[in-house]
């Protein structure tokens, strides 16, 4: 919740206020549910209402078993009708990485730039050496400290000990070329 609320703080930060969320739908999946809460509670921090009219949260092609081409393609073509019907959207708050090169994809198929007309930012993104890949501005989360975690709960569940059904570790906000101020609504 406090990583979303901190990517939402940057985008309000750069003068952004109309910010599409997408997001696979948050059934069962409490990293997806927590993300949202902290989304909308940035908004009320800020006394910016959330509008959910700019949100989709139901993209299907980042699921298990649905990361095939037809269902990336019909995504990226919800996500372009979707930014050509809302104008206004000037930065999209994904979810997952994998949601951000959805975004990123119908981004360019339309023509527009990042971060010009509109900035990204998500969750997580693989480590590039320098001069490869495409660097979103992301929130990091320790990756090494939740696989480190998670093998000590498997093995005090093991030995039949109670652990915390829930642990939150903090994540950093990482800059990168993927987000800029917001766009004039003029334009």
């Amino acid at each position: 919740t406090k990583a979303a609320t901190e990517a939402a703080e940057h985008l309000f930060d750069l003068g952004h206020t109309h910010i599409a969320l997408l997001s696979p739908p948050p059934v069962d999946t409490s990293a997806v549910e927590d993300r949202i809460e902290g989304f909308v509670q940035a908004h009320a921090a800020r006394g910016v209402a959330a509008d959910r009219s700019v949100w989709i949260c139901d993209l299907t092609s980042t699921l298990p078993n649905s990361f095939n081409d037809e269902n990336i393609e019909r995504d990226i073509g919800r996500i372009m009708k979707h930014l050509q019907e809302q104008p206004a959207i000037t930065a999209i708050f994904a979810i997952e990485y994998y949601i951000a090169l959805l975004a990123k994809e119908a981004v360019t198929r339309l023509g527009l730039s990042i971060p010009e007309d509109i900035s990204i930012i998500c969750f997580d993104s693989p480590q590039f050496r320098i001069g490869e890949g495409y660097a979103f501005t992301h929130m990091r989360q320790s990756e090494e400290e939740m696989g480190k975690l998670a093998v000590e709960n498997v093995l005090a569940i093991m030995e039949q000990e109670t652990v915390a059904n829930k642990i939150k570790l903090p994540a950093q906000l990482i800059p990168g070329e993927s987000t800029g101020p917001a766009r004039d609504q003029g334009k």
